[in-house]
């Protein structure tokens, strides 16, 4: 029993360390990791997660992708601690290899599919995009801005205006969601100022 017992421990230690190390010291997954992160497609994701109009779900999810794989960088002795533990002191398991393998390609279907999302709202937000940016492309004196607002309207007209963004037309885009949501807002407020001053002149008049 206790041979048995020693080649089955010996067996599941080499299985353990050659599984844990494909994972948690792969040169390759960091690859693909970074090969997304520094990808165009993965900056229109990022500048265009941060503005207010769109689902801020996949934003979350990547985070938590990128969280789990910062935790695959494992520094301790797997060996020495398989010897009081059937485990390393890391994050890694053996039930989860399958899914720390899986997470460049995980990143980069949220990614995609954030981006399908984002060019939906997009679609569905055009008609109050365009006529902004075809105000700022007649109105705005600075080159970059009425250009950056021509490629915009283009750009949204084709279908395809959560793709392919320049940093310039970000940055028009951002500041009109900004404006408009800064316009609603106004209205907003002017509504709840003038149902106050009702409601004051409804009081004075049953005061009186």
């Amino acid at each position: 029993m206790g041979y048995l017992w020693e080649k089955f421990a010996r067996e599941y230690s080499e299985f353990f360390i050659k599984r844990h190390n494909m994972v948690m010291k792969s040169h390759e997954l960091q690859e693909k990791f970074d090969e997304i992160l520094r990808g165009d497609k993965w900056w229109e994701f990022e500048s265009l997660s941060k503005l207010p109009i769109f689902n801020d779900r996949f934003w979350r999810n990547s985070g938590e992708i990128r969280a789990d794989f910062g935790q695959l960088n494992c520094s301790f002795d797997v060996k020495q601690a398989l010897k009081s533990r059937p485990f390393c002191m890391c994050s890694f398991s053996l039930t989860k290899a399958s899914y720390w393998e899986n997470l460049p390609r995980l990143l980069s279907d949220v990614v995609e599919h954030g981006l399908e999302s984002y060019g939906r709202t997009l679609e569905d937000e055009k008609e109050s995009i365009i006529p902004m940016a075809e105000k700022f492309a007649k109105e705005s004196k600075d080159k970059d801005v009425s250009i950056a607002a021509v490629g915009l309207t283009e750009k949204l007209e084709n279908g395809g205006g959560a793709t392919s963004l320049s940093i310039n037309e970000f940055k028009l885009l951002q500041r009109i969601i900004e404006d408009s949501i800064s316009a609603v807002l106004d209205e907003s407020l002017m509504q709840n100022d003038v149902w106050e001053d009702e409601i004051s002149g409804d009081a004075v008049k049953i005061i009186a």
